[in-house]
């Protein structure tokens, strides 16, 4: 709401308000993307769950929620390709 507005605001200049702003929008994003993928499987709709997950596989791949989502991916018999090693 306008509250948490109007703290963003007040804060922005803040490097440690921002750092801390941008792991919990990031976190959002985990959340509701495995959420998404959750709800689109529930609902027969497989293609876009798996678009889902790979999506938050793509975006942040070392996070505990895209290891759930590289597992419902394993479990659909979809193969996700290997980082290439440096």
């Amino acid at each position: 709401g306008k509250k948490a507005q109007d703290s963003v605001k007040a804060h922005a200049g803040d490097p440690d308000f921002k750092a801390a702003y941008d792991e919990l929008a990031k976190a959002h994003e985990r959340t509701t993307l495995l959420n998404k993928g959750n709800w689109l499987l529930k609902t027969n709709k497989k293609p876009e769950a798996i678009e889902a997950y790979k999506a938050l596989v793509e975006a942040q791949p070392d996070c505990k929620e895209a290891v759930t989502a590289k597992a419902m991916l394993k479990k659909l018999g979809v193969k996700l390709e290997e980082p290439a090693k440096k």
